[in-house]
């Protein structure tokens, strides 16, 4: 969490930054992972209330939606359609 605090302390005054951001595609299909996203997503609010907080997942079933406040989902289709389904996206 102190590299969240950093981020945030140190970025907190960009004009630009309307959403927070943390963790990229990590392992939010799993139940016990949630307290973690959650646990950012309150440290990031109890800095700055006026942005939104997300998530970049790639899961098909994702369990930690309800931890953050904007949903953000990274797709391939086309690129990796060889690995994935790309109408499951």
């Amino acid at each position: 969490l102190t590299q969240v605090r950093e981020m945030v302390y140190h970025a907190m005054n960009h004009a630009s930054i309307a959403i927070w951001g943390f963790f990229n595609e990590g392992p939010s299909d799993l139940d016990e992972s949630c307290r973690s996203y959650a646990t950012t997503a309150s440290t990031i609010k109890s800095m700055d209330t006026t942005r939104f907080t997300s998530y970049a997942g790639n899961k098909k079933v994702d369990a930690c939606y309800g931890t953050v406040d904007v949903i953000s989902r990274n797709a391939y289709p086309g690129w990796l359609s060889r690995y994935v389904d790309a109408k499951t996206f």
